[in-house]
């Protein structure tokens, strides 16, 4: 036996060590066939918590509720790469791979050669060269920063206005029927006079002297730093069509590839899940303080201004159907739904309604979450009440 033999574990390691040095130091060069170069970042060396110190519990673990799965979309995208900012003020490899490829920069392609090609270029890119080429990049396009063009914020921080003025001599137009004539008298019959042109079914609306109109003007924004979605941000690489994308509310889109990346931290698909639990039982109770705020925009703006619009739109407006998007074309479960509104609470009191479903025996399985848009309404609204 080795009961006798003194042993120096120290010493041991450090000529163990002194081999693999020596091994190292006498190999060649030159890589190996089938090799790569070695990704900049190494593995991070973060220390786990303490294990907790839980009191003796007589509890079935049949009783318990669980959260299974987990994910978010937010100013530095998903929750991996917003961990990796909040803990270390850096990017690893993969969350620059992964908010490069998420905001377009890079794309997988499988010819010529497989591999990252830049999408502005076209050029293959080698995984080592990843991070020095797109990590201040990412890291520009996310976070807390000032307001972009995104589509719903313009880059110049202003939001336009109508201002009253009146006019100083009278002011004339032509439309093209006496109806469409009459219906501008009526606004302001006082002001506004209609009358046929001359040899045409042309009819010519007078504006007097004096009359208020409305002229738009831009005014500036009070804030202008927010936490808007990473620039460029790309919802089809996570598989949504291109027509779908089109179609639906931005934060429906979101709200999708948030849920799908709960369901690859849960380690199951909805297929996968379905053959276990009945449909019936998977319910959903996934809820939003404002709704679809760029339809809500189109859908407003658009009455007034004029301008064309979807005839589905109201829809997209409706706080259920962003939720409702998850559910008929992700999940596919038909279990029961409730869609709580509560402001910034919204997502404690939906987990706090999907465990009461459990609980009361109308799910098994519960998708739950809270989600909202950052549009030129809510932070005009919000810097009014001085609120964040």
């Amino acid at each position: 036996g080795l009961g006798d033999i003194e042993l120096d574990m120290a010493e041991l390691a450090a000529k163990a060590r002194e081999e693999m040095t020596g091994e190292s130091d006498a190999s060649d060069d030159a890589p190996a066939a089938g090799t790569i170069a070695a990704l900049p970042s190494p593995p991070r060396g973060h220390r786990p918590a303490p294990a907790p110190d839980w009191a003796d519990l007589d509890v079935d673990p049949a009783d318990l509720v669980v959260i299974v799965g987990g994910a978010e979309l937010g100013p530095y995208g998903s929750s991996r790469t917003r961990f990796e900012m909040e803990v270390d003020n850096e990017l690893s490899a993969a969350g620059v791979l992964e908010l490069a490829w998420t905001t377009g920069l890079i794309k997988w392609e499988d010819d010529p050669k497989p591999g990252w090609y830049d999408t502005a270029g076209g050029e293959l890119v080698d995984e080592a060269d990843l991070v020095e080429r797109y990590h201040d990049v990412v890291v520009e396009r996310c976070g807390i920063r000032e307001f972009v063009d995104d589509g719903a914020i313009g880059a110049d921080h202003a939001s336009p206005l109508l201002v009253s003025v009146f006019l100083d001599k009278d002011f004339s137009f032509v439309v093209s029927s006496e109806a469409e004539a009459r219906a501008f008298v009526e606004v302001d019959p006082e002001h506004t006079v209609a009358r046929p042109v001359p040899d045409s079914a042309d009819w010519e609306v007078i504006r007097k002297a004096g009359t208020e109109i409305r002229v738009p003007r831009k005014t500036k924004l009070s804030r202008t730093v927010g936490a808007q979605i990473p620039t460029g941000f790309d919802p089809t690489v996570w598989g949504i069509t291109p027509d779908m994308a089109g179609s639906i509310d931005r934060v429906a889109l979101w709200n999708i590839v948030a849920t799908v990346d709960a369901f690859l931290s849960s380690g199951f698909t909805p297929e996968e899940l379905m053959r276990w639990v009945h449909p019936s039982l998977v319910a959903s109770t996934q809820g939003t303080g404002m709704g679809g705020m760029t339809s809500m925009q189109t859908m407003y703006h658009g009455n007034l201004l004029g301008v064309a619009k979807p005839n589905d739109i109201l829809q997209e407006v409706l706080p259920n159907v962003v939720a409702a998007h998850v559910i008929q074309s992700y999940v596919g479960s038909y279990g029961s739904m409730i869609h709580p509104v509560g402001a910034c609470a919204t997502a404690a009191v939906s987990v706090e309604e999907g465990m009461d479903k459990i609980r009361l025996g109308k799910a098994e399985l519960v998708v739950a979450g809270g989600f909202d848009d950052l549009t030129l309404e809510a932070v005009i609204g919000f810097g009014d009440m001085a609120a964040t």
